[in-house]
């Protein structure tokens, strides 16, 4: 999962279908479904959502081990009239035990603990979390995408400098691009592997740091 995220996402643009996420150590899974299953892959992708999905097993599992300890199937693509009931199919077969919930499309079994409660309780009287908690919360989330995050080269051939970004979005922004641009160029430049790989804007050599 640590590798293919750009794959998994383009293959999967539009579809609908049941998904396994198995551990590479000891084989324990999750089965899921959804509608759209790119929109599904991009929060499991999300340091940010599975940080704030701490009742989630499989999320606290990827958050724990990390995403090169995981690998990710398609079970199966199907029509969204049916996706509950195919996922139903696999949880049976499969057993999955980072599963919470063994019925498909239910909130049956799902225990909530008493923070959790309370925050929901709160949310539905309106309270919001106070300044300090939302800064501490900014900072935390930002140290964690910048310890996972791949860093950027890029080589300017005009003036012969490089510069290292932090972040994909960081280069994109410098650049005054799109982050789906960046990781264009990276490819084209992964594929031919020569300073004469079609530079961005004739002038950029664009490398994602992995």
């Amino acid at each position: 999962m640590d590798t293919q995220k750009r794959d998994i996402a383009r293959e999967n643009k539009g579809k609908c279908g049941i998904y396994r996420i198995i551990s590479n150590e000891n084989g324990k899974c999750y089965v899921g479904s959804s509608i759209n299953l790119t929109a599904r892959f991009y929060m499991y992708f999300s340091l940010y959502n599975i940080t704030n999905r701490k009742n989630s097993v499989i999320c606290r599992a990827l958050l724990k081990y990390g995403y090169s300890k995981f690998s990710l199937e398609i079970l199966e693509y199907c029509s969204p009239e049916i996706v509950i009931k195919r996922e139903q199919y696999y949880i049976d077969l499969y057993k999955p035990e980072y599963n919470i919930l063994k019925v498909a499309g239910s909130s049956l079994g799902r225990k909530l603990s008493q923070a959790t409660k309370a925050k929901i309780s709160l949310a539905k009287l309106g309270v919001k979390p106070s300044s300090e908690t939302l800064v501490k919360l900014r900072a935390h989330l930002t140290e964690l995408n910048l310890s996972k995050a791949l860093k950027v080269k890029v080589v300017d051939l005009t003036t012969n400098d490089t510069t290292i970004y932090d972040t994909i979005p960081q280069a994109a922004t410098a650049l005054h691009c799109g982050t789906k641009t960046i990781s264009i160029y990276d490819r084209k430049l992964s594929l031919e592997n020569n300073r004469s790989a079609s530079p961005f804007r004739k002038r950029y050599l664009i490398k994602i740091i992995r």
